[in-house]
């Protein structure tokens, strides 16, 4: 298998009522590289003009060391896969991942379209027609037509949002399977922040045609460079507030109704403090612990989202919370609780 990294220097693409302005980014070779963002934040248009399907207004993309500014899409070395499947009605399995092998001459095309239907488990569906095919079996089809000819790079579109939830993990779970197994750079765009979670090794949050932060998966769900990216990443706790003290990198920080503790290097002024409702403990009674942070109140609302509930307390926190610990502390509007969290939790900005 043929990789290589990718490097986008100050990428401008104007669609007229769409535009794509000053994107740099930098994908490792091997990089499993999720590109995370909401509906018409310009993903999509991102991975087009990657791939040669749109041409560049200014800047400069190389795949590998390679300026591709002027390579037609055919020779680029791209496999992509969008959201609907892109299959050909008439072929079978076999046939439209032997198409790609065909249409670029490679040698001995079989063996390679058999191997890549055998890594995605599909042998078994080898002589059937798409219409004949669940949604997530139509997918890895479309992942194995466009790695079958070993491309230097994977382009993914939202490949998993037309599945359902359970069809969702099988395909994330061949989708990694895949770039295990072939170590191809793969550049993955989704709305989906549990999906960028599990799948990306590195990932760049992007909004209204703009790169808004690029980093490890840590970095961006734990560390939000501002406030928009912070609410889209899940951080449902963002509190206005002042630095009132502070002393060997841990300030007291007053965000009104109760004061913060957070481990930070600024020693004064107007901060925002973010806290994930993941990182917030519930208990009856003001313990003493590590946490630092104790804030009594009383559950405005608790919210069933599946796995998990979400609390909302009248100090304008929000956590999440299994059902376990609904029953265990009968959580329900006007219950007073304490709500606990780490300084180490706390980002300031």
């Amino acid at each position: 298998m043929n990789r290589a990294g990718v490097t986008i220097e100050d990428l401008n693409k104007d669609l007229g009522d769409f535009s794509i302005v000053d994107v740099s980014l930098t994908v490792n070779d091997r990089d499993y590289f999720m590109v995370l963002g909401p509906t018409g934040a310009g993903k999509t248009i991102l991975l087009e003009t990657i791939a040669g399907i749109h041409s560049l207004d200014s800047g400069k993309i190389y795949i590998g060391n390679k300026n591709v500014e002027n390579v037609p899409p055919e020779n680029r070395n791209i496999g992509f896969v969008y959201q609907d499947y892109a299959l050909f009605p008439h072929l079978t399995v076999t046939e439209n991942v032997l198409y790609g092998l065909k249409a670029r001459d490679i040698t001995n095309p079989k063996h390679k379209a058999d191997s890549v239907i055998d890594l995605l488990d599909l042998t078994h569906l080898k002589d059937r027609y798409p219409k004949t095919l669940s949604g997530g079996e139509s997918q890895k089809v479309a992942v194995a037509r466009a790695i079958a000819y070993e491309p230097n790079l994977l382009l993914l579109d939202e490949p998993t949002a037309a599945l359902d939830p359970r069809t969702q993990e099988s395909v994330r779970g061949e989708l990694k399977n895949v770039h295990k197994e072939l170590e191809v750079t793969t550049m993955h765009v989704t709305h989906d922040q549990a999906e960028a979670k599990i799948l990306g090794n590195r990932i760049a949050v992007m909004m209204d045609g703009r790169v808004k932060q690029a980093g490890t998966v840590d970095e961006v769900f734990n560390r939000p460079i501002d406030e928009k990216t912070a609410s889209f990443v899940g951080v449902e706790n963002i509190l206005a507030g002042q630095i009132v003290e502070q002393k060997n990198e841990i300030a007291r920080v007053d965000v009104g109704d109760f004061t913060v503790t957070a481990v930070t290097d600024q020693t004064k002024g107007q901060v925002k403090v973010y806290i994930r409702p993941e990182d917030i403990f519930i208990s009856e009674e003001q313990t003493s612990t590590t946490a630092r942070n104790n804030v009594p109140g009383k559950v405005e609302s608790v919210t069933h989202l599946g796995q998990v509930y979400r609390v909302r307390v009248d100090t304008g926190l929000s956590c999440f919370v299994t059902k376990q610990s609904v029953e265990e502390f009968d959580l329900r509007p006007g219950k007073k609780i304490y709500t606990s969290f780490k300084a180490t939790s706390v980002q300031i900005r």
